[in-house]
């Protein structure tokens, strides 16, 4: 049986909304002075400190497979990571190599987004940052083993007009509080989903208050007597 995510992402693909991309560097190529994977036409590249490098710690600290890491030995400074166009940053796994309780800074290039600390716990953490439109991002730390991966994002390049035509208008997008709907013919359901497929607001109101949700990108799922829909909606 088809599980409620797998279905999410199976219509949103179908509306050619795009879905969810996670680097996780199993295709990943060493390039000297930084590493990079492509998927889905994005490319993704890390770089930064010396002795960057792809490995296979044996799900070491969370992570799946392959992650990205640089060996530096110099504190206090910097890893980037830059991608080929514009992007949505959803998360990614954050790890100190050495295992230490630290903080990482996140800082994002490209559209209105705030910094983000995080504070790893005996190495790890995941970092839910939630960026719209980034070029690139920034990790600074006192540490001196940066380690990454499972780096989940989106496809900026899908217009918040759509790119199909339809009757189902939504407005304002990007959204602050109230989103409108409008020319629903009896909608049976209105669920927001966030990027991982979590179900976050049911109603057959054709308002829905995004005001208790936080920053970043979701999914409305429209559902008539006649089809289902789904949009890409951003909240500012």
């Amino acid at each position: 049986m088809i599980n409620k995510i797998t279905l999410l992402f199976t219509l949103i693909t179908f509306c050619t909304v795009n879905a969810q991309i996670t680097f996780e560097w199993e295709t990943a190529i060493d390039n000297g002075d930084n590493v990079s994977e492509t998927i889905d036409g994005i490319t993704a590249t890390f770089s930064g400190l010396p002795d960057i490098d792809i490995e296979d710690c044996g799900g070491c600290f969370g992570s799946s497979g392959n992650l990205v890491v640089s060996q530096g030995t110099i504190d206090g400074t910097s890893v980037t990571f830059s991608f080929s166009e514009p992007v949505i940053v959803n998360s990614i796994l954050a790890i100190d190599g050495n295992g230490t309780n630290i903080d990482y800074t996140f800082i994002p290039s490209g559209g209105d987004n705030s910094n983000v600390i995080v504070s790893l716990n005996a190495g790890s953490a995941i970092a839910t940052l939630n960026w719209i439109d980034v070029n690139s991002f920034t990790v600074n730390s006192s540490g001196s083993l940066f380690g990454f991966d499972n780096l989940l994002i989106n496809d900026d390049s899908f217009s918040s007009t759509d790119n199909y035509v339809d009757t189902i208008k939504l407005f304002p997008n990007p959204v602050q509080d109230i989103l409108y709907l409008e020319g629903i013919n009896t909608p049976t359901s209105i669920k927001v989903y966030n990027s991982l497929g979590e179900l976050l607001i049911s109603t057959r109101e054709e308002k829905v208050d995004f005001s208790g949700i936080s920053k970043g990108v979701y999914f409305i799922e429209i559902s008539t007597n006649k089809d289902v829909q789904i949009r890409k909606i951003i909240k500012q």
